[in-house]
């Protein structure tokens, strides 16, 4: 079946959001180009997943494909061959994924069937298990994708498969070889029948055989050994009789009877011995403990005597304390008395001297008040004072025209003079007089200000009559508390000092407030200490009157003396040393292990003699002799059938051999028709003289110049041009043997020089007479030499 690409749609297939064509492609060269990230690699890869990649795919391979923008990818890949047009589409969703083949007569396949076709379509083997990348085939052999255009096209086995097909088909013309895998694979299943797949063990009737002998040879051994047995069981039976008569005639066991009574009674009597001494030690240490609760009995009657003595002692000590603590008090507080007095004095006269000085403030404020009251208000007066000047100057005017209207016609210009001086002087004279009016008033406001204010620093938020009541009765009472301290200091015959200072007043009254203090710290710790005493007394006396100390001592002396008895008891008893228990003990357990051995050897020798008694009845009866004449002649008869085997195996596995050796030979031929289809090509761009093809099917080293030269160590332009020439090759022997594939390279030639890039491009042209080649590239202006049928995305909706 011959196929060829005739139209590639996309939808919602990585950066295309929607529906894209490309196409249709035509049979021979082909080219598409676009700028970068226009979506030429995208193109490839949704190519390659509609062939390869199954339509339910979860991996990395199905997350590439998903769009940027949303949606499901779809590809449909439209092939063209003698019948007509194939359509195959797949939309990768996951589980919920679907695909579909239409043939050209209409039938159609769908989901795992539609794979399966493809798979038929396209010669690519059924999907391995496990998560590995499906198979490319030869058509994935035949692509570039972006970025590998240096490496030569790697065969998996599906590949390797279709070429080995093809390679044996040209082989065929020329040697007639073909045919020796099948012959090989008949062979392997032949020898199945006498050994493992891997040949490492033997199977089948060859297998049941060896493995028939095996277990015969070992129920060989076991009749020799169970012989052997008998005749050992017979001596041994002999040997068991005899040392039973010899014990009998001994008696070993009333011997260890005897031994171990013997040990038994040594040990007993140093146990009693240990006894005794514990006894005796648990008597010494019984009269210890009461030794010395009599010692400590008689230890805190002497305690007590000399706690209730010292605090006999601390209690009179305290009450000398109590003593001095309280005159020094009475001191201190009499004088504190002394100095309260004379202040109380200075207090007295300072209220005095405050109620005296708010009478003077109220007479002055009430002074003040009766002449401000007389004065003008402030406004009053300064509108009198204005009045009095404008009636003065009316006066005068008036006065003027008076003057004048009286002065003779005869007294002239002076006279008229001294008239208007005249009215003048009587309008001063009332201005003046106004003035001094209005001065008086502000005196008096301005003194009624300032008793008002000394009032305010005398009594300072009261007002000045409730302020002078309190400080005529606060000098009351301080002249009445001064007469009280002075007939209390001269009660006590105390001198009351003229002055004092505050300072001098509060240390004396800190003093006695201190030592009065102190004076009752000091009387109730002697109160305190004068209890304990008589506490200690107390207790003291009723300790003595349930134990007198007489009682006491005697009880300590005779705990004493039974002490000393009970130590010469115990001493006189000396208690079994441990290495003589040790002994004891020893030869107890040896007498007894030696009656135990004793009795198990008889136990022993009387089930050893019934063993042997019975091992010998039971071999007798299983005729062992006859046993193994039968066993050797199966033995012998199986040894020939098993040589027969081994004969028919090594004939067929010298048969393998050889035709594995001529399969090795034919493989070195079949790299023949891709060095021919190679060649040419090599010569015209690289000048090639010689080409050298591995196993592999890649080129190896080329001959130029009479020189060879690897392929790895070229430059990598010229690996690239290699590894595309290589894929031309491959393509022309599938051509040439009616499975074409078409051949897509993705930015490929991008190393080349100008001179090998035409040379290429001949090539291309060249190649493409025969082949379908697509050509993907950013370089337009590079590729647009070649005569080929352009191709573009096409946006459908």
């Amino acid at each position: 079946m011959t196929l060829r690409l005739a139209e590639v749609e996309l939808e919602d297939v990585r950066r295309f959001s929607g529906r894209w064509r490309v196409g249709p492609f035509a049979p021979g060269l082909n080219l598409l180009a676009a700028p970068n990230e226009a979506g030429k690699s995208t193109l490839l890869e949704a190519i390659r997943s509609a062939i390869l990649l199954p339509h339910r795919a979860q991996g990395e391979e199905a997350r590439r494909l998903r769009p940027l923008a949303g949606g499901i990818p779809t590809v449909t890949l439209v092939l063209a061959d003698g019948a007509g047009l194939w359509r195959i589409r797949k939309r990768f969703a996951g589980t919920a994924g679907r695909a579909e083949v239409v043939a050209p007569d209409g039938r159609s396949w769908a989901g795992d069937e539609a794979e399966e076709e493809i798979r038929r379509l396209f010669g690519l083997p059924p999907p391995a298990a496990g998560r590995g990348p499906p198979a490319r085939g030869v058509w994935g052999a035949l692509w570039v994708e972006q970025g590998a255009s240096l490496v030569q096209p790697a065969l998996d086995r599906a590949a390797q498969d279709t070429l080995r097909g093809v390679l044996e088909a040209e082989i065929d013309t020329v040697t007639g070889v073909r045919g020796a895998a099948r012959l090989r694979a008949a062979i392997a299943r032949e020898l199945l029948a006498f050994q493992t797949p891997a040949g490492r063990s033997s199977a089948g009737r060859l297998r049941e055989v060896e493995d028939r002998l095996a277990a015969l040879a070992e129920e060989e051994r076991d009749l020799r050994a169970r012989r052997d047995r008998a005749e050992k069981a017979l001596a041994r039976l002999a040997e068991l009789r005899a040392r039973r008569s010899a014990r009998l005639a001994e008696r070993p066991d009333m011997q260890a009877e005897e031994a171990v009574a013997q040990a038994q009674a040594g040990l007993d009597a140093l146990r009693r011995a240990a006894d005794r001494r514990g006894s005796l030690e648990r008597e010494a240490a019984d009269a210890a403990r009461l030794r010395d609760a009599a010692a400590q009995a008689w230890a805190r009657r002497e305690h007590d005597i000399a706690r209730a003595e010292a605090a006999a002692r601390q209690a009179e000590r305290l009450a000398g304390n109590a003593r001095d603590a309280a005159a020094a008090a009475e001191v201190a507080t009499n004088r504190r008395l002394a100095l309260d007095a004379a202040w109380t004095a200075v207090e007295a006269r300072e209220a005095s001297r405050q109620a005296e000085a708010l009478a003077e403030g109220m007479r002055r404020l009430r002074a003040a008040e009766a002449a401000a009251a007389a004065a003008p208000p402030a406004g009053a007066a300064s509108s009198t004072l204005a009045t009095a000047s404008i009636l003065a100057v009316i006066a005068a005017l008036l006065a003027i025209l008076a003057a004048l209207a009286q002065v003779p016609p005869q007294a002239g210009w002076f006279g008229a003079a001294l008239a208007l001086l005249a009215a003048a002087a009587l309008g001063l004279r009332a201005i003046l007089r106004a003035r001094a009016a209005a001065r008086a008033a502000e005196e008096a406001r301005r003194r009624l200000g300032d008793a008002k204010a000394a009032l305010a620093l005398l009594a300072p938020g009261e007002a000045p009559e409730q302020a002078l009541a309190a400080a005529l009765a606060r000098a009351e009472e301080a002249r009445n508390r001064a007469a009280e301290l002075r007939a209390e200091a001269a009660a006590r015959g105390l001198a009351i000092p003229n002055e004092v200072s505050p300072a001098e007043r509060d240390r004396a009254r800190a003093q006695a407030e201190e030592m009065e203090r102190a004076a009752l710290r000091a009387r109730a710790e002697a109160d305190q200490a004068e209890k304990a005493a008589a506490e200690a007394t107390r207790n003291l006396a009723e300790e003595r009157a349930r134990d007198a100390d007489e009682a006491l001592r005697q009880r300590l002396q005779r705990a004493e003396e039974d002490l000393l008895r009970a130590a010469r008891e115990r001493d006189a008893n000396p208690a079994p040393t441990a290495e003589e228990v040790a002994a004891a003990e020893a030869e107890l357990h040896r007498c007894e292990a030696d009656r135990k051995r004793i009795a198990d050897e008889e136990r022993r020798l009387a089930v050893d003699l019934a063993a042997a008694e019975t091992e010998i009845r039971t071999l007798e009866a299983e005729g062992l002799d006859d046993r193994l004449a039968a066993l050797a002649e199966e033995c012998e008869q199986l040894e020939r059938e098993r040589r027969a085997l081994e004969r028919e195996r090594d004939g067929l596995r010298l048969l393998d051999r050889i035709l594995a050796e001529e399969e090795e030979r034919a493989k070195a031929e079949w790299v023949a028709p891709v060095a021919r289809a190679v060649g040419p090509w090599l010569a015209k761009v690289l000048g090639a003289e010689a080409v050298e093809i591995d196993q592999g099917l890649g080129v190896v080293t080329i001959r130029r110049s009479g020189r060879a030269e690897r392929v790895e160590i070229l430059s990598a332009g010229t690996q690239e041009q290699i590894a595309v020439l290589v894929r031309l090759a491959f393509a022309d022997l599938l051509e040439r043997q009616g499975k074409p594939a078409p051949v897509i390279l993705d930015d490929a030639l991008v190393f080349s020089d100008d001179a090998r890039i035409a040379r290429m491009f001949d090539v291309l042209t060249e190649a493409a007479k025969t082949l379908q080649i697509i050509l993907l590239t950013c370089r337009e202006d590079l590729f647009r030499r070649l005569p080929a049928h352009a191709l573009a995305f096409e946006r459908l909706s």
